[in-house]
């Protein structure tokens, strides 16, 4: 296992604990492209998720607000939680992914 897969992975497990912020510093500080590209793919992997999850918050609380459209706010409240919840399985399945692949180069 080596340096590059191990911060690779840490790009995708970051959504555990610093969701955004590690890839993005790892993006903008490597010089490896293979850890920068898995960085990127993990920004953009936890940035999803966070616009849904305040989409739904949005979409439940207007639909709580105003009556008619509440079943329509409580489907898309349910809906983007669970795109929230396949993304966020999706990076752990990435990270581990990345700590077993064999990158000699």
């Amino acid at each position: 296992m080596s340096t590059r897969n191990i911060l690779a992975s840490l790009s995708y497990f970051s959504i555990f604990f610093a969701p955004i912020l590690v890839p993005l510093v790892l993006w903008i500080v490597t010089n490896d492209r293979y850890v920068a590209r898995h960085a990127k793919n993990a920004l953009v992997s936890h940035i999803v998720p966070t616009v849904f999850l305040v989409m739904a918050i949005v979409f439940f609380m207007s639909g709580v607000f105003f009556i008619q459209n509440v079943f329509v706010g409580i489907a898309l409240f349910v809906l983007f939680g669970l795109l929230s919840l396949i993304l966020f399985i999706w990076n752990i399945f990435m990270g581990i992914k990345v700590l077993q692949e064999n990158t000699a180069w």
